[in-house]
């Protein structure tokens, strides 16, 4: 192991939280993250299963189930949003997840913009807001258990933070 860095990155109300080694030897760099649930005991979040290649894990965001999202590099698709249930982790398609809430909606960015997976599909958050608004969304930063997301954009051509609220769809 050559060039080795640990960093802290999130920690959840029952005090887990999540922390990200990468390593480099020459051109290759790799990731790993563990869930701790204390100080000394923690599990290794596996890789994604079934994928051809993978370079490892790089977790953003924690939950209080501590389910965790972030990116994983893998062949044919570079970075995939993954999902950490405790047990497996799945990749969600091509991006990054970046917050996750105790429902496992997570939030994050790809190359069509910026998402929000609601359980099975994950969704290009612009489509879901009045395209009249003047809004062009560049960044979610997370997402609450009321389904609120914050995150960065432009309005009206200035940049802006915002806040999204869910509301109730007619029926």
């Amino acid at each position: 192991q050559v060039n080795g860095n640990t960093t802290v990155i999130a920690i959840n109300n029952s005090g887990q939280f999540i922390v990200n080694a990468g390593f480099s030897s020459g051109d290759e760099f790799t990731f790993s993250t563990r869930l701790y649930n204390n100080s000394t005991s923690f599990t290794e979040i596996p890789l994604i299963a079934g994928e051809l290649s993978n370079n490892g894990v790089l977790s953003l965001a924690i939950n209080n189930q501590g389910h965790v999202t972030g990116s994983a590099t893998v062949t044919d698709v570079g970075q995939s949003v993954f999902f950490y249930d405790g047990t497996n982790t799945i990749s969600l398609g091509s991006g990054s997840g970046v917050g996750i809430n105790d429902m496992d909606q997570i939030v994050g960015v790809n190359a069509d913009g910026v998402f929000i997976f609601d359980g099975s599909t994950l969704n290009n958050l612009s489509n879901l807001i009045d395209p009249s608004s003047g809004w062009v969304l560049q960044q979610a930063k997370d997402i609450n258990n009321l389904g609120q997301i914050i995150g960065t954009g432009f309005l009206n051509g200035e940049f802006h933070g915002y806040l999204l609220t869910p509301t109730a769809v007619p029926v």
